[in-house]
């Protein structure tokens, strides 16, 4: 009986051991599940962190493309505007060398006729 005795204290003893080790096992596995929680805790933050600047920089470049696209069409606005006085400029000048060609084909015309008429009065 003695031996049966010994055999199950033995035996007992045994199994708290292994469960001892088996405790301290998982304690520390707990302590490195803790430490990696803590760590992609952090990381978290940060690519929460990144991110919202994203966000931010994403929103701002949708302003400035919406200020460069305004500015674009009234710089296109402008730019027509003045190929059209451009082109009433040329317009202009057009008739105006039309009127001068005409004005000074008149004046060669009546100097010639004056010309003539001095040389008669001269004779």
């Amino acid at each position: 009986m003695e031996d049966r005795l010994d055999y199950l204290e033995k035996l007992m003893g045994d199994s708290a051991d292994k469960q001892a080790k088996e405790l301290e096992d998982l304690k520390t596995a707990h302590i490195k599940l803790q430490g990696s929680h803590q760590i992609h805790g952090r990381e978290l933050e940060s690519t929460k962190t990144v991110q919202s600047k994203f966000s931010m920089l994403e929103e701002r470049l949708v302003v400035v493309e919406q200020r460069v696209g305004n500015h674009s069409d009234k710089h296109t606005e402008d730019l027509s505007r003045a190929h059209g006085k451009i082109d009433q400029v040329h317009s202009r000048l057009a008739q105006l060398e039309d009127r001068h060609q005409t004005s000074h084909a008149e004046l060669k015309k009546a100097h010639v006729g004056y010309s003539s008429e001095k040389a008669a009065l001269e004779v």
